[in-house]
């Protein structure tokens, strides 16, 4: 990931070159040397896991980093948060999300469950590539990451903060088509970091999970993508392996 995206996904903070150090410090911790025979390799590759990485070194490592970086927050970061979205009880798979006080903005917590490994379409650096996507897409509703902290379950996760929308109701598939296709956007193609699902694209930037869940139309009638999945085309053809 190049140093320049990464401080647009920071925008103006005191912190960002700690959060920056944490990153790439933490990228492609959880790396393992076990030997395993055919038969194992094939069992842990067909349940989904990576046999040659461990999520909870990467953890541990990504929790020291910002710690020694001087980007992790206290439990005490969310006192004046109100709780939204419990991740684990509504069971989605990513952020716990929270009312700021002041009434405008949302703070995230994201529990990285799409890293998965120290592949480049798969690492922390990908979940980066992620964020300066979406910044890129939809800077109406940036996220702005704030430091490292333990979510509600115990993992390190990541602090990101986002405006609020102020919103009549969710997008209809319709209509979110009509807008991605109005700004050169096509519907076809699938990727293995979208699982396999149809994904949307103009040449630059890819986009999945577009769907009503995620996208809202505001009182202004404008469509705000608040927490879909876009990657740069330039980063996630790279050809990195374990």
């Amino acid at each position: 990931m190049e140093r320049s995206a990464l401080f647009n996904t920071l925008g103006n903070t005191e912190k960002r070159c700690g959060i920056y150090r944490t990153i790439e410090a933490a990228n492609l911790a959880g790396s393992i040397n076990i030997v395993f025979d055919v038969e194992e390799l094939e069992e842990l590759e067909a349940r989904g896991i990576n046999p040659h990485w461990d999520k909870t070194l990467f953890r541990k490592e990504l929790a020291k980093q910002a710690k020694e970086n001087g980007v992790w927050l206290d439990k005490s970061y969310l006192n004046d948060k109100e709780l939204k979205h419990d991740q684990k009880m509504r069971g989605t798979s990513e952020n716990d999300v929270y009312l700021n006080a002041d009434g405008k903005t949302l703070t995230k917590v994201n529990n990285l469950s799409y890293v998965i490994g120290t592949r480049h379409d798969r690492n922390l650096n990908a979940f980066i590539d992620r964020l300066s996507a979406h910044n890129e897409l939809f800077p109406s509703v940036a996220y702005t990451i704030k430091g490292f902290m333990y979510n509600k379950s115990g993992y390190t996760s990541m602090v990101m903060e986002q405006s609020l929308i102020d919103a009549e109701r969710n997008a209809t598939l319709e209509e979110i088509s009509k807008f991605l296709t109005n700004i050169g956007f096509e519907f076809g193609g699938v990727r293995s970091w979208s699982n396999g699902h149809t994904i949307w694209s103009n040449g630059v930037y890819e986009l999945f999970d577009a769907r009503p869940a995620n996208v809202l139309v505001g009182k202004d009638d404008i469509l705000y993508f608040v927490d879909t999945i876009p990657h740069s085309v330039a980063y996630m053809e790279r050809t990195d392996k374990y």
